[in-house]
């Protein structure tokens, strides 16, 4: 069954199980390659970890591992490399060679690869679980982190023990957002003065999510709420930790998304399609456990859906409206002008956020 359908027919009512995703690949192993951990070396845990997660990209992965390195934070902290790239030679050798490169000339670096491919979540659940530290940063290979982030995120952290996720704003310096956008991310982070954000459900039924480059989760917490899913993804682990939890918004720009992250990236059809079905079914089965009406449920479920076709158009800009109509997503929502009303509405949901 492709992963379109299978998000049409899941039972988006579990979107807050706490079902333990990590448990399901328990019989693959992750191999330790190259490195140590500190913690066997010197008895004592890192502070925190950062842990790259990569798959078969090894030209982007050196910039990654150069952010992590380049970290300016007085405390003692440690990098796993997870790598999801698989057990054929040619897909993962180039990743391995940079590895043991790395590894032989600093310390805290740590590098292991799956035996068999894991798949994307799988492989965020995994990097937790070989986390040896209270907090860890999740860094796509293709992202890179700013020498501050490190002493942000875990001042953050203690300032919200209730915490167990933290994001950031971050930069898209290869694919830049319009000026207008940037001038805004500016301002906003001006008059909050690093000040963070907590958020709630109630975010998540409006679409916004801790979602960044480097997203810092609570090693125990996570757990906790069971990690991610392949079908809700990332929006609904965001929303799981909001309700059981607490995250965190922190209005400071401390990651760069990376090139493969942005325009250089094309999806399918079917695959973008995705993006509008998780929105949807996610945002509806909130609002059905927040107690609305099923008028309020498709109307909040119905401008989701145009939030998660604003992410799906950065990706296919292209017609998404037989999907919406499937869905049950209202008439007056796929109609051409209203993506443009709703891209308008998100940007000053996300600007009320000021005042909080």
């Amino acid at each position: 069954m492709s992963l379109q359908r299978q998000m049409m027919s899941w039972d988006w009512g579990m979107w807050k199980s706490k079902e333990p995703n990590h448990v399901r690949n328990a019989h693959i192993e992750s191999i330790r390659r190259y490195g140590n951990h500190l913690k066997a070396e010197t008895g004592r845990a890192p502070d925190v970890t950062i842990m790259i997660l990569t798959f078969r990209r090894p030209e982007t992965l050196k910039n990654a591992l150069e952010s992590a390195i380049n970290q300016k934070f007085a405390g003692s902290y440690e990098i796993i490399i997870s790598d999801d790239s698989g057990d054929v030679y040619d897909d993962y050798i180039e990743t391995d060679k940079l590895a043991s490169e790395y590894c032989r000339k600093y310390a805290n670096i740590v590098y292991y690869r799956h035996e068999r491919n894991l798949g994307q979540y799988a492989n965020w659940n995994r990097a937790v679980e070989l986390c040896q530290s209270e907090w860890g940063g999740l860094l796509h290979d293709d992202d890179r982190l700013y020498p501050n982030y490190l002493s942000e995120m875990l001042a953050t952290a203690q300032k919200h023990p209730k915490a167990g996720l933290i994001g950031s704003w971050f930069d898209s310096t290869d694919y830049p957002s319009s000026q207008l956008i940037q001038k805004s991310t500016k301002l906003f982070c001006a008059i909050r003065r690093g000040k963070p954000i907590v958020l709630g459900v109630v975010d998540s039924r409006n679409f916004i999510f801790p979602l960044c480059p480097g997203m810092f989760v609570n090693r125990e917490r996570f757990l906790d709420v069971g990690g991610l899913d392949d079908i809700s993804a990332d929006i609904g682990f965001c929303s799981k930790m909001s309700h059981y939890h607490q995250s965190v918004f922190l209005p400071v720009v401390l990651s760069d998304n990376g090139t493969a992250g942005g325009g250089s990236l094309s999806f399918s059809q079917e695959i973008s399609n995705t993006f509008i079905i998780s929105a949807y079914k996610l945002v509806y089965a909130i609002c059905q456990d927040l107690g609305y009406s099923k008028r309020k449920c498709d109307k909040h479920a119905s401008r989701a859906a145009l939030y998660g076709e604003i992410a799906a158009r950065g990706y296919n800009n292209t017609d998404y409206t037989d999907v919406k109509m499937e869905l049950g997503v209202a008439d007056k929502y796929c109609r051409p002008f209203a993506y443009r009303v709703e891209s308008i509405r998100s940007k000053l949901m996300w600007g009320l956020l000021l005042f909080r």
